[in-house]
């Protein structure tokens, strides 16, 4: 089975899970390439045997000159040419229809894709702006393979707004499949025209069963610390969460508390100032960005695990945060938001605590009660833990996601 993974950026920080996928795939025994359209802005450490695959192909999107765009360009149009597939080569430079893709990107991905000693069977598209950019190859007829895209948020949210209606008409009918990461982007997709037979939802997973082997036993003193992992963008809270935790705090002055934020990105310096507006200094600690091995280290030392997630001003929403999956399998009790898929993952004085979007007071009293109360959350803990175990499991969807590429590649052979 070869599948070619078209994504933005690989690997990334920030978007642990879709190194994961490929790694997962790849242990399942999928034949990958990862096609990139731009250079890691961040570091991830792949796995050694990952990495001696030589698997990542990047595309220079955009151009650092317009003299290497042109020669890139001609250098891929004489294999082409070389290959006898003029008519791709035709399509890619003189056809007007590209969706707003630049001939470039077109070229250069025809290229990669028609290579005789390697052509997918499967191209998966993680976000729907690059899934587009495969709908609209097969549309032009610049490859055979099957087209599937997982819809995670942005995408689904805030491009949407951004963009014309019908942005992803061509996905829709192009695609074999779409899934999305939680049931609100489902209906979302479904209600732009998506059919039910062609869509459905496709939790992300975390590793379970080494998070279950970092859990340590929590301990029950007088000092709580929490953390949180996201990064520094409007849809992740930090602001509610910092000044919820600061209210807790003034409400019981005898509460020794902390928070560590774990994040980098636009509204860290904005974060920072309001960490001293409210004399937050001692208890609020904002640490950038971390690695992610760190990050689990950094989990099994804390208490809780706060995520206040919202809906931004532009529209930009949450899928069901990796980060919040993570927390509930080590054995911390989640505190975060009835916002998009969340509670689809945590429930209500279940699995963990929600409060509304923005509702610094409601977080305020669920953190001052867990702090001054100390109630035994053990058995939300292991509900928790057990709803990642079978939902959220990064094992189980893989194997999920490999039966389904198997599938559709049975039934396009005759064999199923």
């Amino acid at each position: 089975m070869r599948i070619a993974y078209l994504v933005d950026r690989f690997p990334s920080l920030s978007e642990t899970f879709i190194a994961h996928e490929v790694i997962d795939m790849i242990d399942a025994g999928a034949d990958i390439r990862v096609l990139s359209l731009g250079r890691p802005k961040d570091s991830f450490a792949l796995p050694e045997h990952v990495k001696a695959l030589d698997i990542v192909t990047y595309f220079p999107f955009p151009s650092p000159s317009r003299r290497k765009k042109i020669r890139d360009m001609a250098m891929a149009g004489l294999r082409m040419i070389r290959r006898g597939q003029l008519r791709n080569l035709r399509r890619c430079l003189f056809d007007k229809e590209n969706g707003g893709f630049s001939r470039h990107e077109m070229l250069l991905l025809a290229d990669a894709v028609n290579d005789p000693r390697w052509r997918p069977q499967i191209i998966h598209c993680h976000f729907g702006t690059v899934g587009r950019l495969a709908a609209m190859m097969k549309h032009k007829g610049l490859t055979r393979a099957k087209i599937t895209t997982t819809l995670h948020g942005y995408d689904i949210s805030k491009y949407m707004r951004l963009n014309p209606d019908g942005i992803y008409d061509l996905l829709i009918r192009e695609a074999e499949h779409i899934f999305t990461v939680c049931e609100v982007f489902l209906s979302r997709i479904r209600a732009l025209g998506a059919p039910k037979e062609k869509t459905s939802v496709l939790h992300m997973g975390v590793d379970y069963d080494g998070l279950i082997a970092c859990a340590v036993p929590r301990r029950r003193d007088a000092f709580v610390h929490w953390i949180s992992v996201g990064r520094m963008t409007e849809k992740k809270g930090h602001e509610y969460a910092i000044r919820g935790f600061a209210q807790a705090l003034r409400a019981n002055p005898k509460l020794r508390m902390t928070f560590s934020i774990v994040g980098d990105g636009p509204l860290l310096p904005k974060m920072k100032a309001l960490v001293e507006q409210l004399g937050m200094e001692q208890h609020v600690t904002l640490l950038g960005a971390v690695q992610h091995d760190e990050v689990q280290a950094m989990l099994a030392q804390a208490d809780g695990f706060i995520l206040h997630s919202v809906a931004a001003e532009d529209g930009d929403m949450e899928g069901i945060p990796v980060a919040l999956m993570e927390a509930m399998a080590q054995g911390l009790p989640v505190v975060t938001t009835r916002h998009s898929g969340i509670p689809e993952l945590v429930e209500h004085e279940v699995t963990g605590f929600l409060v509304e979007e923005r509702n610094e007071a409601a977080l305020a009293k669920i953190l001052g009660d867990i702090g001054t109360q100390r109630p035994d959350l053990s058995k939300l803990v292991e509900a928790a833990r057990m709803t990642v175990k079978r939902d959220f499991n990064r094992k189980t969807q893989a194997q999920r996601l490999y039966g389904f590429f198997e599938t559709i590649l049975g039934a396009r052979l005759g064999t199923g």
